[in-house]
């Protein structure tokens, strides 16, 4: 784990980076696909394994599954790192009251790790609804997909 140093540090060295600046550089960037998030193309196979969608009504609802998940996992993600940062911050005197302690200090500031959880709870029903509509893994069939919610696209 990085501490708060090797963060800021990294945080201030990316100020720096301008990109390309080459006209090759800059052509090659710009037609470079677009990267997925580290472990979302990881995701998006075991569930395509799993599944085998046919068609663009299955696709669609493994989609919303693999969507679902990913945002579940990424938001539970950025609430340990958030944790693990103030508690590299606090007092020794406060390390045996971490969690309540964090949480206070949360509360009283930013408020972060309320929000993380709202967010977390409203990507949860995307997931639970096409789990829903899948049949049994044994059978690797997806039932029949409705149309998604519209705020089912959000971004990664």
């Amino acid at each position: 784990m990085a501490t708060t140093a090797q963060l800021n540090a990294r945080a201030a060295n990316a100020q720096h980076s301008t990109g390309p600046r080459s006209p090759e550089g800059k052509a090659a960037a710009s037609s470079s696909p677009a990267k997925l998030p580290a472990g979302l193309d990881q995701l998006a196979r075991d569930c395509a394994d799993q599944y085998r969608p046919q068609g663009l009504d299955e696709t669609r609802l493994l989609d919303d599954l693999v969507r679902g998940i990913w945002l579940e996992r990424r938001y539970t993600r950025i609430e340990t790192e958030i944790i693990d940062l103030r508690f590299a911050a606090l007092p020794e005197e406060q390390r045996p009251f971490a969690l309540g302690a964090i949480y206070l200090q949360d509360a009283e500031g930013p408020n972060l790790l309320p929000k993380i959880e709202r967010r977390r709870a409203a990507a949860q029903p995307q997931a639970q609804r096409a789990r829903a509509r899948t049949r049994t893994p044994a059978g690797h069939r997806l039932a029949h997909a409705h149309p998604p919610h519209p705020r089912a696209f959000g971004s990664f």
